[in-house]
């Protein structure tokens, strides 16, 4: 798989992440991130939504969104602390790089899903709190204004990423 991204012309490379994924030993694990079904380019229909941890103290954790999205308008994301209720309450003893509010994840309107860097905050002037340092989808800096997800995005906050996965 690796070799074939690297070919130097880049008409012989491999062109889609579907092209890669199943040259990958147990790609058929893989698929239900991508929406794609091993060897067939139709996407499966989705169920819902989770975040998986991937890099973090609770690696391989996933948290449910669409089932807890069906009870709330949002979800806040931050570190576990116990001073702050925060629905997805992310472990960091390692380090402090997750804010205690760190990222509110919204299900729109239309069903797509968004992420938006802080959490509503009365005690700010604007009644908006930013995070320490940021979230990042994809590398991107996510604003308080939000960010779409998108299935296979990656989000980074602190020293912990997650990716957005859609299951059947």
């Amino acid at each position: 798989a690796i070799s074939g991204c690297l070919v130097p012309n880049y008409r012989n490379r491999l062109q889609t992440v579907d092209d890669v994924i199943r040259l990958l030993p147990n790609h058929e694990d893989i698929t239900q991130t991508t929406g794609v079904l091993p060897n067939n380019d139709e996407p499966f229909a989705i169920q819902g939504y989770l975040l998986r941890i991937m890099q973090g103290e609770e690696s391989g954790r996933t948290y449910d969104i669409t089932s807890m999205l069906q009870k709330m308008k949002f979800l806040t994301v931050g570190r576990l602390d116990k001073f702050i209720n925060n629905d997805i309450a992310i472990k960091e003893d390692c380090s402090s790089y997750i804010s205690r509010q760190h990222c509110t994840i919204l299900k729109e309107s239309d069903g797509s899903y968004k992420i938006q860097d802080g959490q509503r905050d009365w005690s700010a002037s604007n009644g908006w709190r930013r995070s320490t340092n940021g979230t990042y989808v994809n590398s991107s800096e996510a604003s308080d204004k939000g960010f779409y997800l998108k299935v296979g995005d990656i989000i980074t906050i602190g020293d912990v990423t997650m990716r957005f996965e859609a299951y059947r």
